[in-house]
């Protein structure tokens, strides 16, 4: 519920996204990260900014180079 401490989870993503590919954990897994379309009931809804939020939650897909091999019209797809 509180916008100025959305800061407080950045180092603890930083952390696992630079394990995941350091420790090469990538190589054999899809990774899908998303988040949800923002604060419902907030005053940033007011602003452009909140506007575009809400509308355009956070999606991405991570595949792996063997799956890209494999599928080559999945990942097209």
């Amino acid at each position: 519920d509180y916008l100025e401490r959305l800061f407080w989870i950045d180092y603890d993503l930083k952390n696992f996204f630079e394990r995941l590919f350091e420790e090469h954990l990538l190589n054999n897994t899809i990774l899908i990260f998303s988040s949800d379309h923002g604060h419902r009931q907030h005053r940033l809804r007011m602003t452009r900014s909140g506007s575009f939020e809400v509308k355009l939650p956070f999606f991405s897909i991570l595949l792996p180079p063997s799956f890209k091999q494999q599928f080559p019209n999945a990942v097209h797809n």
